[in-house]
């Protein structure tokens, strides 16, 4: 017997020397749990302060943590806590051999009872999963407060348990002993009513035992079960049970489905690639995407929380396209994987943190049966699953940082990238990057690359026309040269005229689902909140300086000049200085507007085209 011993299968166990040390506080016992998951290797400060006190550590938490693990020393005794040591970028706990840890046996007991079934040596194999059985000693973690580790290790260990009844299961058969398991295999679905893997191993003993009938009851039963409380019919595998059942085909001598491997520390997880395809054309940004692929580099071991970019920029600007390539030139920096997420920040129903959770944390492997039903659960699942995986996040087309930061990972080997039209100033983790508009090379080279660079070179006035009326804008150099591949025998020059007339201009800035005034529309109405869900929204006061916004943007579109101070719109919108200051200020932080020096502001032209349609037909814009 090891010297010391700990166990996390039933409350917390140490024991030194077979006498039982107990650990009284509640949040030392989180902290010695959340060491003992990582056994032998070092556990960032921020990883054990987030499985102590949450999402949401108190200030000086580091701090009060060292003052934690000092008690649990003294709690401990010497023997046991000299196995606790400082290990940068925290604390390690360690284990001389795999006996001295409960969860460690259990794993020695699974792998010991496969292979002697692969030698068929099923007394052997039966030994070993039933003494794995035996390590429960009730619920796992009950006495340690860590709703983190509760979400990270308890689907784990139920895992690894139906992985025992599994693998006892078929080697009894294999003695023709499965009328020994029917019993507690009744009890286990009666603990777990919802579990299809202990409903097959239970109806797959009754069939072994001639019992069909009741083999076919318990499917009726698991079926009324799943049906009424979660809406949904047993999986494939159970159906194709019941089916032979009824067929009377056969006496199923090995569970159903098959055993899987366990998600606890050594399991193989799916490495998602979901990075949508890089832009065709992509042009200039260098400057851009060296900065930011420098910012996402940063090797874990640098002590950098969770790097985290957002970029921001006016409407069609090209903030996806510029997070998309960063993100494929990064990818193999973060072997883990890439997840990509559309949040819909600029429609009507935007994406919930919860459900996009649920499809990263499906991505990553896990069965939506597994999946936390709160939304705090969910999103805690999610950051626990990351912990310690280098995975890259790209969150496209955020509402606000309300939406973001729920997602963002608290482990500081993941990166994200986040895209917003406005917001994520109220990110203070995030490097916060705002899009100019392409300089007249970069966008003669987007034209050309697109259009067609023959094209383009015999025609280079034309060119720098069209660059000119798209005013920098990606979106609408993009929409222009798609417009002129689909008419090669078009020349260049008439689209130059075209795109002159302001009157017309944004209307031929439209291709296809391509359109530079719905995405103007959409960060327009984003100011313009209805009539009936102001206070909603934002707030009586906040909704109220939306509106003013609105108005103001609107008054822009009539104003002579592309610039305009704070005091000469008070002057010619009629209103105080401290209400118009805050209207310009809200546009600014919708990138509709741009602030180049302390109280001047600056719309862009093709802003300043549609603010004028606005103006003309406020009710219909």
């Amino acid at each position: 017997m090891a010297e010391v011993t700990f166990g996390l299968i039933g409350p917390l166990d140490v024991r030194c020397a077979g006498r039982s040390i107990r650990v009284p506080a509640a949040r030392q016992r989180s902290l010695l749990a959340a060491l003992l998951l990582r056994a032998n290797q070092p556990v960032s400060k921020r990883s054990l302060c987030a499985a102590v006190w949450g999402e949401r550590p108190p200030d000086q938490a580091e701090t009060t943590l060292r003052s934690y693990v000092m008690r649990l020393r003294q709690v401990l005794g010497p023997v046991p806590a000299a196995r606790l040591s400082v290990q940068p970028p925290g604390y390690q706990l360690r284990l001389d051999q795999d006996d001295e840890f409960d969860l460690l046996r259990l794993q020695g007991c699974i792998r010991r009872g496969r292979s002697a079934a692969r030698q068929e040596d099923w007394d052997g194999s039966i030994r070993e999963f039933r003494a794995g059985l035996a390590l429960w000693r009730g619920e796992p973690l009950c006495d340690v407060p860590s709703d983190q580790l509760h979400l990270s290790v308890i689907p784990a260990l139920a895992e690894l348990r139906a992985q025992l009844w599994e693998g006892l299961y078929a080697a009894a058969c294999q003695q023709g002993r499965a009328a020994d398991l029917v019993v507690p295999l009744q009890r286990l679905t009666e603990e777990d009513p919802l579990s299809e893997r202990f409903s097959a191993l239970f109806m797959s003993a009754l069939a072994n035992c001639n019992r069909r009938v009741d083999a076919l009851a318990e499917f009726r039963r698991l079926r009324r079960t799943l049906v009424g409380e979660q809406g949904m019919e047993p999986g494939a595998s159970l159906q194709e049970l019941h089916q032979r059942l009824l067929r009377d085909e056969c006496r199923p001598a090995a569970p159903v489905p098959h055993a899987r491997q366990a998600p606890v520390m050594t399991a193989p997880v799916p490495v998602p690639r979901q990075l949508p395809r890089g832009a065709a054309a992509f042009a200039g940004r260098a400057r851009e995407v060296g900065e930011l692929v420098d910012c996402l580099s940063v090797a874990p071991e640098a002590n950098v929380a969770h790097p985290v970019v957002a970029i921001t920029g006016f409407p069609g600007i090209g903030k996806s396209e510029l997070a998309i390539t960063v993100a494929h030139r990064l990818a193999d920096r973060y072997p883990d994987g890439q997840l990509y997420a559309d949040l819909r920040g600029t429609v009507a129903a935007p994406a919930a943190p919860a459900t996009v959770a649920a499809r990263f944390l499906r991505a990553l492997g896990v069965d939506r049966r597994a999946l936390a039903r709160g939304e705090a659960e969910r999103i805690a699942q999610y950051r626990s699953l990351l912990a310690g995986r280098r995975v890259l996040l790209v969150l496209d087309d955020a509402l606000d940082a309300d939406q973001v930061r729920p997602l963002i990972p608290g482990s500081p080997c993941c990166g994200t990238l986040v895209t917003a039209r406005r917001g994520l100033a109220q990110l203070p983790e995030a490097r916060l990057t705002t899009l100019a508009e392409l300089p007249d090379e970069d966008a003669r080279e987007l034209i050309a690359a697109i259009a067609g660079r023959e094209r383009a070179a015999r025609e280079p006035a034309a060119v720098s026309s069209i660059v000119a009326a798209c005013g920098g804008v990606p979106l609408a150099l993009q929409i222009a040269g798609a417009r002129l591949a689909a008419r090669p025998a078009w020349p260049l020059g008439h689209f130059a005229r075209l795109l002159a007339d302001e009157s017309r201009r944004l209307d031929e800035l439209c291709y296809g689902p391509l359109s530079l005034r719905a995405r103007l529309a959409a960060a327009y109405h984003a100011l313009a909140p209805g009539p009936e869900e102001p206070e909603e929204r934002e707030g009586r006061e906040g909704a109220a300086r939306a509106t003013g916004a609105a108005c103001a943007f609107r008054r822009l579109g009539q104003w002579p000049s592309a610039s305009i101070t704070i005091q000469q719109a008070a002057a010619a919108f009629g209103q105080p200085v401290p209400e118009v200051a805050a209207a310009l200020e809200t546009l600014a932080d919708a990138n509709l507007l741009a602030s180049p020096a302390p109280g001047v502001y600056q719309l862009h032209p093709l802003a300043r085209i549609f603010a004028a349609e606005c103006a003309a037909c406020p009710a219909s814009a």
